[in-house]
């Protein structure tokens, strides 16, 4: 009876860990699989695991904490009633879905998560990210030699082209693949690059940590040296701060996570500072004035973008205009003021928490800022630190990127808060 009985845990085990493995693979997928992946989670939790499920539905305490996690979106969907773009509005809501569903089917029927399984997962996420960078590599390679090199680049080449590279931003990579003439099938933002290193770095040192293996030292470095490449300003400073913090608890751990920064501080310098590179300065540096202007400007933009948001938030502080009309009121203050790059590409605020206060006002922002809040609460209560690693990354990324607007910014931030908040805290984990 009891083999029986261990056969089936042991079942439902792997047969979650698939589950939960699947949605880890979001960023080599379509957007239209993102919902796949959603529906998976649910027909596992309503299968599977639909006891713990409607025993959960009973429980009061596991509905104010996702209440309070989910509150915020709740309130993001009523401004649609006083937007008069009803169409985008429907669209930015239905964008936020995963956002109430994944906490969901999390909650109610998820159990604790054993940090073996979630090692497992961050492994495959790991795979899934270089995967990502692979098929990134191939894109960037192929519009390179559509639009400069007439088929020259051979993939293979790999430290060649890798020299090629380096005489352009990591922007202007991004946008040769976006002008090119084929289509593709990935979220190429420099932003969700970033995230996905710098999850994946962090996750390695913190597990190094737990069980010293070179390897893992090894693999959070490179993950860091490529969130150092892309330029991501948050994420540089999350790993600063996340030092800081570890150094402040265990200053031999600081010590050593303060020499594996400066020598991915040293190892970047060396890739990007390159003789070659050097040498090829004054190209590129041309080639960005006359086709890529906008891109050195980023500073200017975001003075603009704070100047319009001031402008907007004295006219409706309370309760904002509505999820479907603040980009229309962005357009109109633009063309009012002549930014006409902002204009002409339609770009946003550039930070989450005044986007809030744009759609729904200080009480969408309060609520907001009250389901960060639950997961600081939760990660320090429980001596989670990773947890609380992750809160701060994203954080700090919501004050330079509007990454809820996107769905894969909202996939991230739900599963990846939530899955984190599942785990289960052990003697040796709060350690750290």
């Amino acid at each position: 009876m009891n083999v029986s009985k261990n056969i089936r845990v042991l079942k439902n085990e792997n047969i979650e860990l698939f589950v939960l493995g699947a949605l880890f693979t979001f960023p080599i997928l379509k957007l239209s699989f993102i919902s796949v992946l959603v529906a998976l989670l649910g027909v596992y939790v309503m299968t599977s695991n639909r006891k713990l499920f409607f025993s959960n539905l009973k429980d009061l305490k596991t509905l104010k904490t996702f209440l309070i996690i989910t509150l915020w979106v709740f309130f993001y969907w009523l401004t649609f009633f006083f937007s008069e773009d009803k169409e985008r509005a429907l669209v930015l809501i239905l964008r936020t879905i995963p956002l109430i569903l994944i906490p969901f089917f999390m909650l109610y029927g998820i159990k604790v998560l054993s940090y073996n399984k979630i090692r497992k997962l961050m492994a495959w996420f790991s795979i899934v990210s270089f995967m990502f960078l692979t098929k990134t590599y191939v894109l960037v390679l192929n519009a390179l030699n559509y639009f400069k090199y007439d088929s020259r680049l051979n993939p293979w080449n790999i430290i060649e082209n890798f020299k090629e590279f380096s005489i352009y931003t990591s922007y202007d990579l991004l946008d040769f693949v976006r002008w090119a003439p084929f289509e593709h099938d990935l979220e190429l933002h420099r932003t969700y690059f970033s995230l996905c290193f710098v999850l994946c770095g962090i996750f390695w040192i913190y597990d190094f940590f737990i069980k010293k293996k070179l390897y893992k030292l090894i693999l959070a470095l490179l993950f860091i040296v490529w969130v150092f490449y892309f330029g991501s300003i948050p994420n540089i400073i999350a790993i600063l701060i996340i030092v800081l913090f570890v150094f402040i608890r265990k200053v031999r751990l600081g010590y050593v996570l303060g020499g594996v920064l400066i020598f991915s501080l040293l190892l970047t310098y060396v890739i990007t500072k390159s003789t070659y590179l050097s040498a090829q300065f004054n190209r590129a540096q041309e080639y960005s004035i006359s086709v890529l202007e906008h891109n050195k400007n980023s500073t200017i933009g975001r003075i603009r973008y704070l100047d319009v948001f001031l402008e907007l938030y004295k006219e409706k502080p309370l309760f904002g205009f509505g999820s479907g009309d603040v980009q229309n009121e962005l357009l109109r203050v633009y063309k009012k003021r002549a930014y006409d790059i902002e204009y002409n590409e339609k770009k946003n605020t550039h930070n989450y928490y005044f986007h809030l206060l744009l759609v729904g006002g200080i009480p969408l922002l309060i609520l907001f800022l009250g389901a960060l809040l639950y997961f600081t609460k939760e990660a320090l209560a429980k001596s989670n630190h990773l947890l609380l690693y992750l809160v701060i990354v994203f954080a700090l990324n919501l004050i330079s990127e509007n990454i809820l607007v996107r769905i894969q910014g909202v996939y991230m931030f739900s599963l990846f808060l939530c899955v984190f908040s599942r785990m289960e805290m052990t003697n040796n984990l709060e350690k750290w």
